[in-house]
C-alpha cells in the first residue's frame, strides 16, 4: 500500500526556553516583523503568535523567579514550560 504521507521531510521540534521567550517578545515590542523572528528562531507564525499573547503569563512567571532574558546562566531560565508545582513552598525553597 503507497504511503499518503507527502515527499517533504517532517520539520524538527522545536522548543524555546523561558529565556529564549522573553527575549522574542523583547524583540517585537522593539519592532522586528514576525517573519524574522520566525526565521531566527526556526519556529512557525502561530508559535510566535501564541508566545506573544502569553506574555503576561512569562513576565509574571520572569518577575516571581527572578529570571532575565540576557541571563544565560539561570536554571529557572532555561526551563521550558511554565508549570505550577504541586507544593509551591518547596519550589520557592528551591529557586532561591
Amino acid at each position: 500500500m503507497p504511503s499518503r504521507g507527502s515527499k517533504t521531510p517532517k520539520r524538527k521540534y522545536v522548543t524555546l526556553s523561558v529565556n529564549q521567550k522573553l527575549e522574542l517578545i523583547r524583540k517585537l515590542e522593539a519592532g522586528a516583523s514576525v517573519s524574522r523572528v520566525c526565521d531566527e528562531y526556526g519556529v512557525k507564525k502561530q508559535t510566535v503568535s501564541d508566545i506573544h499573547k502569553a506574555k503576561d503569563k512569562l513576565t509574571a512567571f520572569s518577575l516571581k523567579y527572578n529570571v532575565d532574558a540576557t541571563s544565560k546562566s539561570s536554571s529557572v531560565g532555561a526551563r521550558k514550560r511554565i508549570r505550577v508545582a504541586k507544593d509551591t513552598n518547596l519550589e520557592e525553597a528551591v529557586t532561591k
